[in-house]
């Protein structure tokens, strides 16, 4: 935990999530790493009506009640409704909203003027006495300034595991892969299909891809690809120790994303890969940038990308990760406590 935190003033991090899968993937980012929260309320919401309303109710009640007992509470941006344009002014300065993207051009939004428009006025009640705002990257924040202008900082997901190891150093005799690939651990689809696409186009490289995939049989998987459905957190760095280049998302820029802050793109440098990035990535404007590519999405550049990396340290890009992620944490807990 962050020493700028003081133990006595508890910070806590709430979201509600639409799934138990996605709550496990929060809780499985959040165990085990540097972190300046120390207390979490995570709610699923349920699929239907009632259950939706009741989950909604319970998770703001609950975050009204532990707000008499924090200093602060950041809450990842919630769908605003009639709960949250009530309970969040009631928490008032004690709030700060964390948004992980664009909540009205969102793919579950209706694109319903009438219904943008009521999202807009429950958004300026839930907002209305909330002084920060915290955002993954530069693009959100632009994005977010539209609705409201608050003091926003840009904390582009740092995850920082407790127990970073050395690994051995890549070297062109040590890697079976040129490229891993890791699918989203919160939906089926990251583009994996035009990854494949790309991927078929190139076959005298070698391809891992990782996750549980739906409709996988829809698929066509050439031989130069490697496909593992699923693989336990704890045995990935096995996987990337035997791959040459970590890729992230092909999918942001279908979202309308200029930037990404790409958990597995955290999880690649954390274990010593440099990553091909298809969207700029907060990090690439700090030491990590020697270690982070940006290309389009096309297999005439992924190539050329593979090609013009040689020989490199994979312990240097763990260094470097974990100066960056220190600095951001550090950074945040000065951020909290102003």
């Amino acid at each position: 935990m962050n020493n700028n935190i003081s133990k006595k003033n508890r910070l806590i991090y709430a979201c509600i999530v639409s799934s138990s899968k996605e709550a496990k993937g929060v809780l499985n980012s959040k165990q085990n790493i540097v972190s300046p929260y120390n207390h979490y309320i995570i709610r699923v919401s349920s699929e239907n009506f009632i259950g939706k309303i009741v989950s909604r109710i319970c998770f703001f009640l609950e975050c009204f009640y532990r707000s008499y007992f924090s200093k602060m509470i950041v809450m990842r941006y919630p769908y605003s409704d009639i709960f949250s344009a009530i309970i969040c002014p009631i928490i008032g300065k004690k709030l700060i909203f964390e948004h992980h993207g664009k909540e009205l051009k969102g793919p579950k939004i209706s694109k319903s003027i009438i219904r943008k428009n009521i999202e807009i006025i429950f958004r300026y009640f839930t907002e209305s006495r909330c002084i920060k705002r915290i955002c993954v990257t530069q693009d959100v924040s632009s994005y977010q300034s539209l609705f409201s202008k608050l003091d926003t900082f840009v904390y582009p997901n740092p995850i920082l595991k407790n127990n970073l190891k050395s690994t051995v150093d890549w070297n062109r005799h040590s890697y079976k892969y040129d490229l891993c690939f890791v699918s989203s651990r919160f939906r089926p689809w990251h583009g994996l299909d035009l990854a494949l696409n790309i991927f078929s186009n190139l076959s005298e490289r070698s391809f891992l891809l990782i996750g549980k995939i739906d409709n996988i049989e829809k698929y066509n998987f050439s031989n130069n690809i490697h496909y593992i459905d699923f693989v336990q957190p704890e045995e990935l760095p096995n996987y990337y120790s035997l791959s040459k280049l970590g890729v992230a998302s092909f999918a942001h820029s279908d979202f309308g994303y200029s930037e990404s802050s790409s958990l597995k793109t955290r999880d690649y440098l954390s274990n010593g890969l440099k990553v091909l990035l298809t969207v700029k990535d907060p990090f690439i404007d700090t030491k990590l940038k020697d270690h982070l590519y940006i290309c389009k999405p096309n297999y005439e550049k992924i190539d050329e990308c593979i090609s013009s990396i040689s020989n490199y340290s994979k312990n240097k890009v763990i260094k470097d990760y974990q100066d960056v992620c220190h600095n951001y944490i550090d950074s945040l807990g000065i951020y909290l406590n102003k």
